[in-house]
Order: C-alpha cells, then sequence, then structure tokens
C-alpha cells in the first residue's frame, strides 16, 4: 500500500530549488510557487501541503506518477520533500539517485546565485568525471586612497 513519503532537505534557497528542478526538466511555467503551503494531491488523499508544487498530470516525461511531487518549508527554513512511496525506490524518477542529482544541482544553483548577487562573472563545465565545475572571476578593487594603508614590519 502506498502513502506519501517525506525526505528532509538542506536546502533552503527557494530560488536555487526552483533552478535545480529545472535542470532536471521540469519546465519553470510547470512549477507552481505559493506563500503559504497549499494542499498536494497524494495517491491516498493525505493531508500533505507544499510551499513548491509539480503536479502529477503537468509533467509529460514523469508519467505514471500517483502523487504531486511537493517541497513544503519547515521551521527552521528547510525545504521537506514530499513523494509518493509507490514511486520510491524502483519505478520512479524520485529514487535516491535523483534526490542526489537535486541536491547537487542546488549546491551549484546556490553558487551562482550568490555569483549574480555580487555581480560576478562565472563559467559552469564538467570534468572528465562528468562532475560540474564551476569557475568564477573575482574582481580585485583597490583602495582608492592608499594612503590609509598602513604597513607594519617587525622590528
Amino acid at each position: 500500500m502506498s502513502h506519501t513519503l517525506d525526505f528532509e532537505t538542506v536546502i533552503s534557497d527557494q530560488d536555487a530549488l526552483i533552478r535545480a528542478l529545472v535542470r532536471m526538466g521540469i519546465e519553470r511555467d510547470k512549477i507552481e510557487v505559493h506563500e503559504k503551503p497549499v494542499l498536494i494531491r497524494t495517491y491516498h488523499n493525505e493531508d500533505k501541503k507544499a510551499h513548491i508544487i509539480v503536479r502529477r498530470n503537468l509533467v509529460d516525461n514523469f508519467n505514471g506518477r500517483a502523487s504531486d511531487l511537493g517541497f513544503e518549508r519547515n521551521d527552521e527554513g528547510l525545504f521537506v520533500g514530499h513523494i509518493d512511496d509507490f514511486q520510491y525506490p524502483g519505478v520512479t524518477c524520485y529514487n535516491e539517485e535523483w534526490q542526489q542529482r537535486l541536491y547537487t544541482y542546488c549546491e551549484v544553483e546556490t553558487a551562482k546565485i550568490s555569483f549574480e548577487k555580487k555581480g560576478m562573472e562565472y563559467t559552469e563545465t564538467k570534468d572528465q568525471r562528468g562532475r560540474i565545475q564551476l569557475r568564477a572571476k573575482f574582481k580585485v578593487i583597490a583602495p582608492e586612497n592608499k594612503s590609509r594603508i598602513k604597513i607594519h614590519t617587525a622590528r
């Protein structure tokens, strides 16, 4: 018998989570974002709520899902994922490997968002083993008034 499983994440950045879901193949316009959590549809109509929802009938490449995919922000500010156990761990895309890729993409997107906020340029590549690498260009800002710099020498 199927029921909804909750998996705690270390994801706290909503924008990074959304961008990671897009990288996972979900179109941005098919990801619902709610300020207050709303009910998600589950196979057995359990009372589960989420702030970020991917509805079961909206994602063509995730056919056969029994319930919505939802992420609810907990009291600590971290997202808790809600998935139907019928789809976990064998039959569906929401298995452990899927969750690990989501975490990886969230970390990458969190770093990219940080770079963008600071106006930094970055490139994303993959190494020979397929691991994601981010390279950021840091801006070195020289002080305008050099007289404010004091050099101390050992005596």
